[in-house]
């Protein structure tokens, strides 16, 4: 669901007069982050209900903004088709061209370095999935490795974002981050990949 798909129903809902009582979000900055297909559905959903329930900002023309303040959200996949309904600023692919080709059994001891043997099973079959982890989770890993740097960029960004507000003239920074994941459980793998990213914590504004 588009930025533009939940405002025009929002905007639908007041000309219609239909009660919404909502409350203000606390003014901690959240990151709301999905993983995988499923996650980008629960993200969407999350998305959804925050829109409808919490009070919105308004741009210049006086139209709600469909994100609460100080929110952001980000989904992270291999598939395309999962980022048609998230805006471009929300969507992350890590999808690896030539994934197969670097999976193949045959080519693994070339392709792939001394690290990602070191815990890759010898006996995953991900191959014919092509450029996405399909329902392989050390496929994913692998993906989310190589992507580190697009991920770590990224996050860094919108948390540095998340964590400065303008107070009149002035920009005063919190430390006071909430950061929610949402996957598909058993999510361990991806906590052990993702585990690098966290270390931009003290990268943020002081």
């Amino acid at each position: 669901m588009s930025e533009t798909t939940v405002q025009g129903n929002i905007v639908m809902n007041e000309q219609l007069n239909i009660a919404i009582d909502r409350v203000e979000k606390l003014d901690d900055p959240l990151l709301v982050i999905g993983l995988g297909g499923t996650g980008a559905d629960i993200l969407l959903t999350i998305k959804r209900m925050f829109a409808e329930r919490f009070t919105l900002p308004r741009d210049e023309n006086g139209n709600p903004i469909p994100i609460p303040r100080r929110t952001d959200y980000l989904a992270i996949d291999s598939s395309k088709a999962t980022f048609m309904s998230f805006e471009q600023s929300e969507s992350l692919d890590i999808s690896v061209n030539g994934l197969d080709n670097i999976l193949a059994p045959d080519k693994r001891d070339v392709l792939l370095n001394p690290c990602e043997r070191a815990w890759l099973d010898p006996k995953l079959n991900a191959a014919s999935n092509g450029i996405g982890a399909g329902t392989y989770r050390q496929a994913a890993r692998l993906m989310l490795s190589r992507n580190y740097s697009k991920v770590y960029n990224v996050l860094k960004t919108k948390l540095t974002r998340l964590a400065s507000v303008e107070v009149g003239h002035a920009r005063s920074t919190t430390m006071r981050m909430n950061v929610v994941i949402v996957a598909r459980a058993p999510f361990w793998t991806w906590r052990r990949s993702c585990a690098r990213c966290w270390q931009m914590t003290p990268l943020l504004p002081t």
